[in-house]
């Protein structure tokens, strides 16, 4: 079987959020085929759980999107910080909570023209304690809500963000995940 030949990547255009890059790419048949991804550090996502076992959303403005939508606090890994250190920032950041304990819930795989992880954490114990960045531009609303509540937005058409409701779904699919965690 023959494969395809993949040069070198190389950076066409550095933005402040993404890199992008091209390879040139010769075919089995010999054509020769230019690829182009977008390349992003890495980002955390944090499924908060308090006490009564609810998680909470954030109902905020995207300016990308020019509408509020439905998504679980997340953010960027800053230079020099570990994913755990960005979970307890966005945290504090977005819910004006810290969590006393957290756990990788789960990662994502690069995909084909997008070329960044996305790491989802549990967070339990929930304790008050606010950050406040001034990058921070959209104003953010947190709600606590069951995952049968969450789950029921997301199926309805509510949360319409796809790794919101990738998230959700697979919370709800595995919901004794949640009791585990707020009770070890």
């Amino acid at each position: 079987m023959t494969h395809v030949k993949i040069g070198k990547w190389k950076p066409v255009f550095k933005g402040k959020v993404f890199t992008i890059e091209q390879v040139k790419s010769v075919l089995p048949n010999g054509k020769i085929k230019i690829m182009e991804r977008a390349t992003r550090k890495s980002t955390i996502g944090v499924i908060a759980i308090d006490s009564k076992k609810r998680i909470f959303l954030n109902y905020e403005y995207k300016i990308a999107l020019k509408k509020y939508i439905w998504k679980i606090p997340a953010g960027g890994i800053k230079d020099g910080e570990t994913p755990e250190q960005t979970v307890h920032r966005e945290l504090m950041e977005e819910l004006g909570y810290d969590a006393k304990k957290i756990k990788l819930f789960y990662k994502t795989m690069p995909q084909n023209s997008i070329n960044k992880t996305h790491s989802i954490y549990l967070a339990t114990q929930l304790t008050p304690r606010k950050l406040y960045d001034e990058e921070e531009i959209s104003e953010i609303k947190s709600k606590p809500m069951t995952i049968d509540e969450a789950y029921k937005m997301a199926k309805n058409g509510e949360i319409d963000e796809s790794e919101t409701i990738a998230i959700i779904c697979k919370l709800y699919w595995n919901k004794q995940i949640i009791d585990d965690f707020v009770e070890e």
